[in-house]
């Protein structure tokens, strides 16, 4: 369907979003980046063989996190030894980070969703709306929700 499409506007296209795309789904199913990577290069794949033109931006984001938070949606989340790879960051940094992503994987799916659509990678409540086939009145109530509950949380690790 993007037969018109040439390599390089392909290639600034997916690299456009990868990043967001990549860390929404490493945050909703529990930093398993092996996975990760599946579900991200899936979606893309997925979103691509559906579509007809690239000239939407907007749309095609929305298209490509509804398909990576519906694949993410089927997966078990298997519990890590390993620390969440907080690279870069300050020792003293590291352990809030720690409680921090411990909070937001014990938040319900849609939840977390949300959460990560609102304030990592900073889409607009229209926008999440549309992601996730919520009104916008449902998506601010939600995402108000979820940061009480990460702030309980992390205030409960805290003492």
């Amino acid at each position: 369907m993007l037969d018109t499409v040439n390599d390089e506007t392909l290639k600034l296209v997916i690299n456009r979003y990868l990043r967001k795309i990549f860390a929404l789904v490493f945050y909703l199913i529990g930093n398993d980046s092996d996975k990760t990577y599946q579900i991200t290069a899936s979606s893309y794949v997925e979103v691509f063989m559906s579509i007809w033109s690239l000239n939407d931006e907007n749309a095609l984001f929305i298209k490509l996190a509804q398909e990576a938070i519906e694949q993410s949606r089927n997966v078990k989340i298997i519990p890590s030894s390993k620390e969440p790879p907080f690279r870069n960051i300050p020792p003293e940094r590291k352990k809030t980070l720690h409680i921090l992503s411990g909070a937001l994987q014990a938040l319900p799916f849609d939840e977390r969703a949300l959460l990560l659509l609102r304030d990592q990678i900073h889409l607009s409540y229209p926008n999440i709306a549309s992601i996730l086939g919520i009104s916008q009145h449902n998506v601010r109530s939600q995402i108000s929700h979820a940061r009480t509950q990460i702030r309980k949380k992390i205030e409960g690790a805290l003492l």
